[in-house]
């Protein structure tokens, strides 16, 4: 999307998403501006497997979508972004198989990680 608009809430323990441009964000925590990035890379996310065409049932999709988006934030070096761990116990194990994937490139990281998380 050219826009996004950032929902800012009191309802959200820490972030949310609606495709196909709204984040929601609650700013009273301190990591307010990791969830922020973290919610849009969910989208942008979505953006890329909708071009690939690859469809997944709910669950898989919403582990997936965790997996990548926590390695993305992990690894960026922004002010502000702070390192982020997985935060589900159940994707530990898929989250260490696809580290040593990125190469780089955001769309190829997404598409070898579903060769490797099928």
């Amino acid at each position: 999307s050219e826009k996004y608009i950032c929902h800012i809430t009191s309802s959200f323990i820490w972030g949310g998403y609606k495709k196909p441009n709204i984040v929601s964000v609650f700013p009273l925590k301190e990591n307010s501006v990791t969830v922020l990035a973290h919610e849009l890379l969910h989208l942008h996310f979505l953006d890329i497997l909708d071009g690939l065409n690859v469809r997944f049932d709910k669950q898989k999709l919403w582990n997936l979508s965790e997996i990548i988006v926590a390695f993305i934030i992990s690894n960026l070096d922004l002010e502000g972004i702070k390192e982020e761990k997985i935060h589900y116990s159940n994707l530990v194990s898929s989250y260490e198989k696809v580290k040593p994937l990125w190469k780089g490139n955001f769309k190829q990281f997404i598409f070898d990680s579903i060769e490797i998380l099928k």
